[in-house]
C-alpha cells in the first residue's frame, strides 16, 4: 500500500509556522484591546509580555499555537516597539513552556475557544467530518485545510498536523 502524504514538506512547514505579516499589516493584527492591555500590565517580565502578545496574535490569525522558538524576530521587534521595550534586553529563551501553556489557556478563555483535548465532542466532530469528506472523495490536502477552517469556526483550537493527518489516513483506509 502506498504511503499517503497529506501535505508536502514545504506545505507542512508553512502550516506549522506562525503567520507572516507584511509590514503594513502588523499594526492592524497587533492591535490590543483593554482586556489584553490589563493582562500585559499584570505580567511581570518583558519576555513574558512579548510571548503572550505573540501567542495571542498568532492564535487570533490561525487558530493554532506555535512553539516560541518559531516566533519571528521582526514580530518580536514590533511588539517591543509597541511596549517601549529594548529588544536587545529581551531573552526569549526565558519564555518557558509552562508559561506558554498558561498563556495559551488564558488566550483560549478570553477568545471563547476550547482546546481540542478539552472539548467534549471535538474528537467525534473531527472523525465525523473526515468520514463525510472522505466519502465524497475530497482530496486529503483539501480535507486538511477545510478542517483548519472548520475548527476555527467551531472555536476549537486546531490539533496538531500529525493528529489530523493520521485520522484522515485512517478514514481513507476504512473507506477503501
Amino acid at each position: 500500500m502506498a504511503k499517503i502524504r497529506i501535505l508536502s514538506i514545504s506545505e507542512r512547514k508553512a502550516f506549522q509556522s506562525p503567520p507572516v505579516f507584511q509590514p503594513d499589516e502588523r499594526a492592524r493584527f497587533f492591535e490590543m484591546n483593554e482586556h489584553v492591555k490589563k493582562n500585559i500590565d499584570a505580567t511581570k517580565t518583558n519576555t513574558n509580555k512579548i510571548g503572550y502578545i505573540l501567542q495571542l496574535v498568532y492564535f487570533r490569525h490561525t487558530g493554532r499555537f506555535f512553539n516560541p522558538s518559531l516566533f519571528y524576530k521582526q514580530d518580536i521587534a514590533f511588539v517591543c516597539g509597541l511596549l517601549n521595550i529594548d529588544v536587545k534586553s529581551l531573552e526569549m529563551e526565558k519564555y518557558k513552556e509552562h508559561r506558554a501553556i498558561q498563556d495559551q489557556e488564558n488566550i483560549l478563555e478570553i477568545l471563547g475557544f476550547q482546546s481540542f483535548d478539552q472539548h467534549e465532542t471535538a474528537q467525534s466532530l473531527l472523525s465525523e467530518e473526515i468520514t463525510r469528506l472522505v466519502s465524497k472523495q475530497v482530496r486529503p490536502k483539501m480535507i486538511f485545510y477545510y478542517l483548519a477552517k472548520f475548527f476555527f469556526q467551531k472555536k476549537i483550537a486546531m490539533p496538531t498536523y500529525q493528529q489530523v493527518a493520521e485520522l484522515i489516513i485512517q478514514s481513507m483506509h476504512a473507506f477503501e
